[in-house]
């Protein structure tokens, strides 16, 4: 091949090199084209980027190298061996050493001027190591500096190089600082998230009397009933006979006491027939008011178990007829509820114990402490448009347990003016679970967002101590 196609061949590739070079914006594109398509343009075996920064040299990228080992016998080597022509003066200039094999190398190490890679203040320096089989011809020379020039154009065209961690590090920590103050110091509205059940503020529950069975079942499940009405009737087949037994004995008693009358006034007074009959009668008289008294808490017993109705509103019982009709039921079972579904409403709250303490109001207590309304507001559904609100009347002082669950169990009233038509008290159901939250006050952000796990923390600090 001529010189002159060979400078032709250079040429092109120099060009290559040079649209390589400032075609790349990031650091590592950078880093890549310089130890490797200019390891190729300086026909230098291998070209080795370093970086000093704060006394401490590394070594930023080698050619053909992709992955690098910081920690291998061949980086550990090369950046001794740059400590020592950096301690001895030998930057800029080209040093000869006798390799394994006894061959020898050239090698030379320069660095790019400080005012093109960093700022003054950050102390770093960027060099280059060049190795050759042999010291470099003054046009090998000349090439090297072209190419040092182009680099350290494109170095000072991506700062990043030298200040890109530092700064990046610097804003970490100064955006990390402004989300900590903001989650500590912005106050946000708590509530406590609780299940709740509707009902209508003035409700009966209806019970068994006494044992029997279902005979009759005169409501059904949604019935509208007046206050007297009959809900249910009940038969007790050992009570009905008791009180045929006892009206059996008193029946009997009130013949032999008129017998015994009759009897007495045909006797001779004073004599001992007449004072026998005398003391016999006064027994039956005792016994026959005793029969009386039985008879009608007899009666009475057999009365009760025909259920009325103590107020007018609907039955809200499921299942009405299947699960009483013709069964069995004892003496202090629920049999059915009743409710005014057309006056006051409100919630059965199943506060969590381990939240009962955020509500600011005492245990046992109707108002809070400081007279001011707790508010709660519910929802019916998924959506939020079916919204209500209430507030807060009571909490109890102890806990249950619930589906497997400890809560506290709190009541509050929902005002009847509400804006959206599913919140009205009129759209709800008697026992419609819906999802309630309570009002507690103003806390920090982070505290509203990370409740579970500052508890959780609590929790493993508390074992932990």
């Amino acid at each position: 091949m001529s010189e002159l196609a060979a400078n032709s061949m250079d040429d092109r590739h120099w060009d290559v090199f040079r649209a390589e070079l400032h075609a790349s914006v990031d650091r590592p594109t950078i880093l890549r084209v310089i130890v490797d398509s200019g390891a190729a343009i300086t026909g230098a075996d291998r070209l080795v980027l370093l970086e000093e920064s704060a006394g401490a040299l590394n070594v930023l990228a080698v050619t053909g190298t992709r992955s690098l080992n910081v920690r291998s016998d061949e980086v550990r080597g090369l950046l001794e061996f740059c400590r020592n022509l950096i301690a001895s003066s030998s930057v800029g200039q080209w040093t000869n050493r006798q390799g394994e094999s006894g061959a020898g190398k050239a090698f030379r190490l320069d660095r790019l001027r400080p005012d093109l890679t960093a700022d003054a203040a950050s102390h770093q320096r960027t060099y280059f190591l060049l190795s050759e089989a042999a010291e470099g011809s003054i046009d090998r020379v000349r090439k090297f500096h072209e190419t040092l020039r182009e680099i350290t154009i494109a170095l000072q065209r991506c700062p990043q190089l030298a200040r890109s961690k530092p700064f990046a590090f610097k804003k970490i920590l100064i955006g990390t600082a402004v989300i900590v103050s903001g989650l500590v110091l912005i106050p946000w509205e708590f509530e406590v998230e609780v299940p709740a059940f509707a009902f209508p503020k003035e409700r009966r529950s209806i019970f068994a009397p006494e044992n029997g069975i279902v005979d009759q079942v005169s409501v059904s499940e949604g019935s509208s009933i007046e206050a007297g009405q009959t809900l249910l009737t009940l038969k007790n087949s050992q009570l009905a006979m008791q009180l045929r037994s006892v009206q059996g004995d008193r029946d009997t008693t009130s013949v032999r006491l008129r017998a015994l009358g009759i009897a007495r006034t045909s006797a001779a007074a004073g004599s001992d027939l007449a004072q026998e009959l005398i003391r016999e009668e006064l027994q039956l008289e005792q016994k026959l008011r005793t029969l009386e008294a039985e008879t009608t808490l007899l009666q009475a017993q057999l009365d009760s178990l025909t259920l009325k109705a103590p107020i007018e509103g609907m039955v809200f019982q499921r299942r009405l007829h299947e699960r009483l009709d013709q069964r069995p039921v004892q003496r202090g079972q629920l049999l059915l509820e009743i409710g005014q579904t057309d006056g006051p409403w409100e919630l059965e709250l199943q506060i969590p114990a381990s939240s009962a303490g955020y509500i600011p109001i005492p245990l046992g207590a109707v108002v809070p402490e400081d007279g001011k309304v707790i508010p709660v507001r519910f929802r019916t559904g998924e959506s939020d448009a079916g919204q209500g609100r209430a507030e807060l009347t009571s909490i109890s002082m102890g806990a249950e347990i619930s589906e497997g669950r400890l809560v506290c169990i709190a009541t509050a009233s929902i005002l009847p003016d509400q804006d959206q038509a599913d919140g009205d008290p009129a759209s709800l159901r008697p026992g419609q679970a819906v999802t309630a939250r309570i009002s507690c006050g103003k806390r920090s952000l982070g505290f509203v967002l990370f409740r579970d796990v500052i508890q959780s923390l609590r929790r493993m600090w508390f074992l932990w101590t």
